[in-house]
C-alpha cells in the first residue's frame, strides 16, 4: 500500500498501527495537502462478509455519533487490490498526534488521581453520546484511547468501533456470542448475554483501575480463565492494592461501583458517571456520596472517605445551606476562616488557664478587709483625744443598739448603773488611776461608762481624764 494513491486523492505515506480487523496509514490529501489516518480491512478478513459488514459499522457508527472526543470519520469506501479478488473496505478519520493511553500505561505505569480523572470524564462523556446515538462500543481498552496534547490540555480521542452494536439494527453479534478484549469485558457480556450501555461503564471501570493500580484487576493463563474471574469474582479493592490509599481521593468508590457484577448495582447511565467524576475533581471536603441521590450505596465500598485529595464539584443542591439554626439572632453568618496555627492553638490554651486565676486573684484582694490603725494613732485623730468608738475595748461585748439620731438629739442619757445621774453645777469626782491590775477589764465585769457607746451628742468625755 505504501506509494499508492487510494481512491485519487489519498496519498498512503506511512504505517501508523495494526489492529484486530486492519491495518492503519498516514496519507495525505491531493488536493487539500491535509494529513488524514486511513483504515483498510485485513485481506483474511475481507472474505467473511460478516466481518466485512462489521468493519463497516465501525465507520457509520463513529461518523453518526459526531461528538469531539470521538475520532471523526469523513470517507469510507473500497480498493481493488488485485483483479479478481474481493476489495477491501476502508474508511478515512482525522489524523491524530498524539499516544495511545496503552503506550502512556507502560512507560508511567501509574497516573495521578486528577489526570486519570480528566482522561474519564471526557471517555464517559464520549460514550454517554454515543449510547444516546444507539452505539454501544463493547470493545474499550487503553489502545482505543488516544490522547492528543492541545498545548497544556491533553484531549482524548475514541477509536474502534469495530465491535459496536448499533441499538435497534442488524445484529452482527448475537446473543451467546462473546466478541471483545477479555480484560475489559463486562461479566454479562463474557457470559454471551444481551448487554447494554452499562458494559461499557465496567470497561471503563477496568480502565480505571489500571490506571491507578498499575494493572487490570483479573489476570489469568488462559482467555477463558480471565472470562471466569470477570463473572465470579470480586476485584481486589484499590484502597489494599495502592500503597498510597490517600492518592485515590474520590475515585476509590467510584472505580468499585462501576466493576459490580451486578449491572443494576453500577452507574445506571454515562450522565450519573460524568456527575460522579466532576465531584471527584473538585475542592474536597464536599463529596457526600456517589450514588444517586435517594438511593444508598450497595457496597461499604462504595461510601466516600474524607480525604484531602477528595475534590468532588459540589452543585448548588449539594452544598449546606446557612439555616436560621446556625446562625444567631442579629449576628450575619461568620466567613471561613483559615485553621490556626499551633502558636496561636497554643497562646488561646495559655490563656484560657491564666485569666481565670487573675480574676480570682483580684476578687480576692477587693474582698480583703483593709488593715486596722493602732488605738494610738485613733486616739490621735479622734475629736479631744478619745478613742474611736470603732477601737474601744467593748468590741468583745455586746453593745446595745444605738437609738436613732432624732431621738438622741432630743433625750437624755439614761443613768447607769455605774455612773450615778449628774446634777447641773456638781462635778463628779475624778476615780483615781487605775493599777495594771484594774487597768484591763474582765469579760466578766460590768461595763463602765468608758465602756458604753454614748447614746446622746455631745462631747465624749474621757472617765480618766475628768
Amino acid at each position: 500500500m505504501l506509494g499508492r494513491t487510494i481512491d485519487g486523492r489519498y496519498e498512503v505515506q506511512a504505517v501508523v498501527g495494526e489492529g484486530g480487523m486492519g491495518t492503519v496509514y498516514e496519507v495525505r490529501h491531493k488536493s487539500l495537502g491535509r494529513l488524514f489516518a486511513l483504515k483498510v480491512l485485513r485481506r483474511d478478513i475481507a472474505q467473511d462478509a460478516e466481518l466485512v459488514a462489521r468493519f463497516i459499522q465501525e465507520a457509520k457508527a463513529a461518523a453518526a455519533i459526531g461528538h469531539p472526543n470521538i475520532v471523526a470519520v469523513s470517507d469510507f469506501g473500497a480498493i481493488e487490490v488485485e483483479t479478481g479478488q474481493a476489495e477491501l473496505p476502508f474508511f478515512v478519520m482525522e489524523f491524530l498526534s498524539g499516544t495511545s493511553l496503552a503506550s502512556l500505561l507502560r512507560t508511567e505505569k501509574t497516573l495521578p488521581a486528577d489526570r486519570v480523572g480528566q482522561i474519564m470524564l471526557q471517555c464517559a462523556a464520549a460514550l454517554g453520546a454515543a449510547h444516546s446515538a444507539g452505539v454501544i462500543h463493547r470493545d474499550l481498552k487503553p489502545d482505543n484511547v488516544y490522547l492528543v496534547r492541545n498545548g497544556d490540555q491533553e484531549f482524548v480521542k475514541l477509536l474502534d468501533f469495530g465491535v459496536a452494536k448499533v441499538t435497534g439494527g442488524k445484529r452482527l453479534t448475537r446473543i451467546g456470542m462473546v466478541f471483545g478484549t477479555p480484560h475489559y469485558m463486562s461479566p454479562e457480556q463474557a457470559e454471551g448475554k444481551r448487554i447494554d450501555a452499562r458494559a461499557d461503564i465496567y470497561a471503563l471501570g477496568v480502565l480505571m483501575y489500571e490506571c491507578f493500580a498499575g494493572r487490570v484487576p483479573f489476570e489469568a493463563d488462559t482467555y477463558m480463565g480471565v472470562l471466569t474471574k470477570h463473572m465470579y469474582m470480586s476485584p481486589e479493592p484499590l484502597e489494599q492494592v495502592m500503597p498510597d490509599a490517600t492518592a485515590l481521593g474520590a475515585f476509590g468508590p467510584i472505580v468499585m461501583r462501576c466493576l459490580a457484577k451486578n449491572p443494576e448495582e453500577r452507574f445506571s447511565s454515562m450522565a450519573d458517571l460524568v456527575e460522579a467524576i466532576e465531584l471527584a475533581l473538585d475542592p474536597p471536603g464536599r463529596v457526600t456520596s456517589v450514588a444517586p441521590p435517594g438511593e444508598l450505596p450497595r457496597h461499604e465500598s462504595i461510601r466516600p472517605r474524607a480525604t484531602e485529595s477528595m475534590r468532588p464539584r459540589a452543585t448548588e443542591s449539594m452544598r449546606p445551606r446557612a439555616t436560621e439554626e446556625m446562625v444567631a439572632p442579629g449576628h450575619a453568618p461568620a466567613e471561613p476562616s483559615e485553621p490556626l496555627s499551633m502558636a496561636a492553638r497554643v497562646a488561646i490554651a495559655l490563656a484560657a488557664v491564666l485569666v481565670p486565676i487573675v480574676i480570682a486573684l483580684g476578687v480576692r484582694a477587693l474582698r480583703a478587709p483593709a488593715p486596722e490603725e493602732p488605738p494610738e494613732a485613733a486616739a490621735a485623730d479622734a475629736p479631744g483625744g478619745a478613742l474611736p468608738a470603732e477601737t474601744a475595748p467593748a468590741k468583745a461585748i455586746d453593745e446595745p443598739p444605738a437609738a436613732p439620731a432624732v431621738a438622741a438629739a432630743t433625750a437624755a442619757p439614761a443613768p447607769t448603773a455605774q455612773e450615778p445621774p449628774r446634777t447641773q453645777g456638781t462635778a463628779a469626782p475624778i476615780p483615781a488611776k487605775p493599777t495594771a491590775a484594774t487597768a484591763r477589764p474582765s469579760a466578766t465585769a460590768a461595763p463602765t461608762a468608758s465602756m458604753v457607746r454614748p447614746q446622746a451628742t455631745g462631747d465624749i468625755v474621757d472617765p480618766w481624764k475628768r
